[in-house]
């Protein structure tokens, strides 16, 4: 199956459009919103004009929340950009909850890999005594698919965001 980033986290996957769906909180902010924010955190499949969620990813921040030894870290989950597997199913950056998670064919949610803050230089806004270090959040935002079935993921350095520290990694192995 061929694997195609259209634009702006949007891919195809055969005849289907995969479209993360971006919340920026937790589940309380979705049940709140009620019907109309149902599909809020989810991976959505569309085709022939009709949409499914092909994966909550919301969910399964809410119940695993990978990141969560992180100091600040909290229930968030932002899906960013997808890229299409060969299996069918789908990797999926979320920028919430700092981590690239796998949504099988079937609509099953793992975790692929997480991405952990670290420290770094407080900036001098913060009047901290000189040397002072902060955590960082390190936040997945693109992701693609390489020729050798391996898959390049591009950092944006949460705050403070220093220059010249965000990171391109690479995903290996059959998970995807």
């Amino acid at each position: 199956m061929k694997r195609v980033i259209i634009t702006g986290g949007v891919a195809a996957l055969g005849l289907a459009a995969l479209v993360p769906v971006g919340l920026g909180g937790n589940g309380k902010l979705r049940a709140d919103l009620g019907p109309k924010g149902r599909t809020l955190g989810t991976l959505l499949r569309i085709k022939d004009g009709k949409s499914s969620v092909m994966g909550d990813l919301l969910a399964f921040e809410v119940k695993h929340n990978p990141d969560k030894k992180d100091k600040g870290s909290a229930i968030d989950s932002y899906p960013f950009a997808v890229v299409p597997t060969p299996q069918g199913g789908a990797l999926v950056t979320d920028v919430g909850g700092n981590d690239v998670l796998q949504v099988s064919a079937s609509g099953k949610v793992t975790l692929r890999a997480v991405f952990h803050a670290r420290k770094v230089a407080a900036p001098a806004m913060l009047k901290l005594p000189k040397g002072s270090k902060v955590p960082m959040q390190s936040v997945p935002m693109g992701i693609a698919a390489a020729p050798d079935d391996s898959y390049y993921v591009a950092e944006h350095a949460g705050f403070p965001q220093p220059e010249g520290v965000a990171r391109v990694f690479r995903l290996a192995g059959k998970k995807a």
